[in-house]
């Protein structure tokens, strides 16, 4: 058996559980719907600061890419090397604004 001045003093709530309280009210549905309503605005607002945070990162990623030379510019750096430059890797419109032929 164990000893009762286990039980007393302020460190009983670590060892002996409380016990289980009834709730003294119910959440009515309008309050449950209130409720989570700010939890989901909570978590609207935290995810538009991640989203915020992951679009920096990728900028910030572009730039350094582009700095080391891996930029969009030299996309086509293997065709370049191959020797496939003729000069016919733009389609569309040319740089005077006429489609190509």
């Amino acid at each position: 058996s164990l000893d009762y001045r286990l039980f007393e003093g302020t460190h009983a709530a670590d060892i002996a559980p409380a016990s289980v309280k009834k709730p003294t009210g119910t959440v009515s549905r309008k309050q449950m719907i209130a409720d989570l309503k700010i939890v989901s605005k909570t978590l609207d607002d935290k995810k538009f600061l991640v989203d915020h945070v992951i679009q920096a990162l990728e900028l910030e990623e572009e730039a350094v890419a582009v700095k080391a030379g891996e930029g969009p510019s030299h996309a086509n750096s293997d065709d370049d090397r191959a020797g496939n430059d003729d000069g016919d890797d733009m389609q569309g419109e040319d740089t005077e604004g006429s489609p190509d032929i």
